[in-house]
């Protein structure tokens, strides 16, 4: 029938028990469990709130919440379009994760498509212990802006979570926590904010072939960012216009000698009060002409290895704002080297192009 350009009409079946099994036929207002291309939301009028809690693999073709679902029991679900209903569906629907699902540590959810998340998504969910798994199917696009915890504080220690797969496109929402993001490609856009803020717990670690970052990256006060090449691939290139932001006490660190940033923004280390932030370089900085490196109070490492596309740049050292006066003049760099700073307290570091003399007529 599908070949003949036919397509069977299929209802969105929503789960409107108050907390119950996802395999209990009653708790669907279709008298059945949703089959593969049906559409399946979690939450109604008269019970928004309501939980539904998947113990086996399930696959769906796009899944909704107002309510919860859990997902437990090293079980998968699967939800091939994400969020977007299937053209065949019919009736009232409703669409997009505006309450919470919970991927249990040991589960997955895999989705594909576009996942529209005005709620939460833990994974790695308390109260269980371990990590939690979302696999990306494709290309997938995060929008909504919502929340995405990878791990959990569980009591005193936190879970982790991993997301790995194809690609994300993370429009507008804020990705937390710690564990590991390993994709082939990662594009975090303007509205978007990727942050490590596990207080001395696991780093969160971004391994991606090709990072781009319109948006925010940051390290919040004793936890650590670390962006990393993919285990199977020699080389990670992040291009940056947005901002990477280290609070004092954060990490960032650049891990893998195949590692290079390409920063048009702005890397601001030790952005709130207290130490200062600091960086671990195993791979390269490489800057354009015109970066500016903002260090805020402090940083804790003597000298970075710094490359730039300019042929040749000066490093002009001044005080941050409130931080006193300059310091000291403009320094020559080569296109390639290690840049050791003379003073590291209050200090904003601007890389310029040096210009050639201007020769007369």
């Amino acid at each position: 029938m599908a070949a003949l350009g036919w397509h069977t009409a299929l209802p969105q079946n929503v789960f409107f028990g108050s907390s119950g099994d996802w395999e209990t036929p009653v708790d669907w207002n279709e008298g059945y469990m949703p089959i593969v291309p049906q559409d399946a939301f979690i939450g109604n009028y008269y019970n928004p709130n309501a939980v539904a809690i998947c113990n086996n693999n399930v696959t769906v073709n796009s899944i909704g919440t107002s309510g919860t679902l859990v997902i437990a029991n090293g079980s998968t679900f699967t939800a091939t379009n994400g969020t977007v209903l299937s053209y065949a569906t019919t009736g009232e629907t409703s669409s997009g994760n505006s309450g919470a699902v919970e991927v249990d540590p040991g589960s997955t959810l895999v989705i594909g498509n576009v996942f529209y998340n005005s709620g939460r998504l833990y994974v790695g969910a308390a109260p269980n212990l371990g990590e939690g798994f979302l696999s990306l199917s494709g290309t997938v696009s995060l929008t909504g802006g919502g929340t995405v915890m990878v791990g959990q504080l569980n009591f005193t220690t936190y879970n982790t979570g991993s997301i790995t797969g194809g690609g994300l496109v993370n429009v507008d929402n804020t990705i937390a926590g710690g564990g590991i993001i390993a994709l082939a490609n990662l594009d975090n856009q303007a509205g978007g904010t990727i942050a490590a803020n596990q207080f001395e717990a696991a780093a969160l670690k971004i391994a991606a072939s090709d990072f781009t970052n319109e948006g925010t990256l940051t390290a919040d006060t004793g936890a650590t960012l670390e962006l990393a090449s993919a285990p199977t691939q020699s080389f990670f290139n992040l291009t940056s216009d947005g901002e990477i932001a280290v609070d004092g006490g954060g990490v960032l660190a650049i891990d893998g000698p195949g590692y290079s940033i390409w920063n048009s923004g702005t890397i601001a280390l030790g952005t709130t009060t207290g130490s200062g932030g600091s960086v671990t370089i195993g791979g390269t900085l490489d800057l354009d002409g015109g970066d500016t490196v903002d260090l805020g109070q402090s940083i804790s490492q003597h000298s970075l290895p710094v490359r730039s596309r300019a042929k040749a740049c000066s490093m002009r050292t001044t005080r941050s704002p409130g931080a006193g006066r300059s310091t000291s003049p403009a320094s020559r760099m080569r296109p390639e080297g290690r840049w050791s700073p003379t003073s590291r307290e209050g200090m904003r570091f601007t890389l310029t192009p040096l210009r050639s003399p201007t020769k007369g007529p």
